[in-house]
């Protein structure tokens, strides 16, 4: 699991737990569970809230002035060859 790094992900962590406790009106969660669903929520705000913030210096603009669902269909495939179907599935390269 990703550890966290920023110090406002810890804090977001803390908020996370408490926000799944809350909505768990009849404790069907293990105090294990609940924590590491906060810890992903919290990782993934972290990596992607800094990863957009990078793709906005990189590239700039607004999201909204680009034609999102082709770029959308474009990371898909992407996904799809990176991922567990694809080249993650594949026999390593020979020595």
């Amino acid at each position: 699991m990703s550890k966290l790094t920023n110090p406002q992900s810890l804090l977001l962590y803390t908020q996370l737990e408490d926000y799944i406790s809350k909505l768990d009106f009849y404790n069907r969660l293990t105090p294990e569970v609940k924590r590491n669903m906060a810890t992903s929520l919290a990782s993934f705000t972290e990596q992607s809230v800094t990863k957009f913030i990078a793709g906005q210096k990189e590239h700039g603009g607004d999201l909204r002035d680009r034609n999102l669902p082709i770029e959308l269909a474009a990371e898909q495939i992407d996904s799809f060859w990176y991922g567990p179907f694809g080249a993650m599935n594949w026999p390593a390269k020979p020595q």
